[in-house]
């Protein structure tokens, strides 16, 4: 077995016969993590908006009673398999609170569903929501990679 199935393995205590697909895997971590919450804090403390681009849900979060002056596109990670995990609002949480800016939280689509050739376009519609001049992109592990991949489209 190799090092990263065995990695799996032991994270989610899978057996050797789920290891063979990326489905499988993806399947057994879905039921482990399913997407966290909004978290209170982050419900108290922002306007929260939910619309549909391409057909896939994107949060948009807006301090209240502030004027933000920049968005900030988070792309969460989880090895492009696991959504949204309860450490990803706190992530999100800090940034507004450090920066006052507003965050828009796509949710993309998971493999093996979806590749980066179905989920770019989706990120790039997103930056091109934004209503604000200034647009940083920010992401953890694999939506670090995504929000990469991103910022290499648009230049």
């Amino acid at each position: 077995m190799s090092l990263i199935l065995n990695v799996l393995h032991k994270a989610f205590s899978l057996n050797s016969s789920m290891l063979h697909t990326a489905e499988s895997i993806q399947h057994e971590i879905q039921f482990a993590t399913p997407r966290a919450d909004l978290t209170n804090s982050l419900k108290k403390s922002c306007d929260v908006k939910v619309q549909y681009l391409h057909e896939r849900q994107v949060i948009s979060l807006t301090p209240k009673n502030k004027t933000p002056t920049k968005t900030i596109i988070y792309l969460h990670g989880g090895a492009y398999v696991g959504d949204l995990q309860i450490a990803h609002w706190w992530i999100i949480q800090a940034l507004i609170d450090k920066t006052a800016a507003s965050v828009i939280v796509p949710i993309y689509r998971l493999a093996p569903h979806a590749t980066i050739d179905s989920e770019l376009p989706f990120v790039l519609a997103c930056y091109d929501s934004a209503k604000t001049a200034d647009i940083y992109l920010a992401g953890d592990s694999a939506g670090g990679g995504l929000a990469m991949a991103l910022a290499i489209e648009l230049r």
